[in-house]
């Protein structure tokens, strides 16, 4: 219906917040992907998140890493927050003609989920659906006040987990019929299969961040919504790069910049603006949690956002994954 319409995931989100009555004593705002309520000084994290599979069931996936997946995918937002998983509701919608060992392996995936991260299945509900899909209500909670996306200030220090650009080589690969060495293709089908939520990442360093969020749209649309919600800027001055999306990006001679910036999403890093006096402790947390964490850059005053690659500066465009627009 919305994409006959003409309307973007986005421009939905923000005719939801017009529309809808929005509990006045909801603490993350118009814009954030969770919601957080406080009750007796704890706080309450709340996230939907859903899998449809005629757009998000990779080829060569299986219904077991479908089901995981959905999990991981809803989970992650709440490990941006830092906040405990305390279980999960899961609602299916099963095509008739899916066999039981599909159905099983759904199931199985679900269940591999939780157990690993340490969380249940509340409850759920099923139906029977032209389209197949999951839909994951996660519930967590925090004994501080988690950061919103809205928070950074000029001169916060750009920080992320992790190194970029696994998940937009598979993309190449399994979507555009790139062709990688087989030591390549394995470890970056893996990664979107199989993400992992960075809750080791939220528990140690979102209580020291003015703001958070993962980059499951890709790094440079999820930079542009935080600024946003910020009001300000950004310079980014260093991509961490994984090696292996820089020899798939040296094979094919790609821009390995564009490649990351622009053709990932759902690599479920964490993005944090960290305030200059607790940046060292933030490393340290991160040291001690064995954390792989990068500073990249500032947010800054001028609400403009450009990043510096080589011996030149580029306009960050917005753009990276969007439902109904790609």
């Amino acid at each position: 219906m919305w994409a006959g319409m003409g309307y973007s995931e986005r421009e939905i989100i923000e005719r939801v917040f017009n529309m809808f009555r929005w509990h006045p004593k909801e603490l993350m705002g118009r814009g954030d992907d969770v919601a957080v309520l406080e009750a007796r000084g704890l706080y309450y994290v709340y996230h939907i998140d859903s899998f449809v599979w005629s757009t998000d069931f990779l080829p060569g996936m299986s219904f077991r890493d479908a089901g995981w997946k959905a999990v991981v995918s809803s989970l992650s937002d709440l490990a941006a927050k830092g906040a405990k998983p305390l279980g999960v509701l899961v609602s299916g919608g099963f095509q008739p003609e899916w066999t039981r060992n599909n159905v099983t392996e759904v199931l199985l995936g679900i269940d591999e989920a939780v157990r690993v991260y340490d969380t249940y299945v509340l409850g759920g509900d099923t139906n029977e659906s032209s389209d197949g899909f999951l839909s994951v209500f996660t519930l967590g909670i925090s004994k501080h006040k988690p950061p919103s996306r809205r928070g950074a200030k000029p001169g916060d220090y750009i920080v992320i987990t992790g190194l970029l650009g696994v998940t937009s080589t598979a993309y190449k690969i399994l979507l555009e019929g790139f062709k990688a060495p087989d030591y390549i293709k394995k470890s970056v089908l893996e990664a979107v299969y199989r993400p992992k939520a960075r809750f080791d990442a939220g528990y140690s360093i979102a209580p020291m961040a003015s703001a958070s969020m993962d980059i499951s749209d890709g790094l440079a649309l999820s930079l542009h919504q935080m600024c946003e919600l910020s009001g300000v800027g950004a310079y980014i001055e260093e991509i961490p790069i994984h090696p292996l999306a820089l020899e798939f990006s040296r094979i094919h001679d790609l821009r390995v910049d564009r490649l990351i910036l622009y053709e990932g999403g759902e690599e479920y890093e964490l993005l944090f603006a960290i305030p200059p006096e607790k940046l060292r402790d933030a490393f340290k947390a991160a040291k001690n949690a064995n954390i792989d964490l990068h500073v990249i850059g500032k947010f800054t005053e001028e609400k403009r956002l450009v990043y510096k690659f080589g011996d030149d500066i580029y306009p960050l465009d917005k753009a990276g994954w969007e439902h109904l627009r790609g």
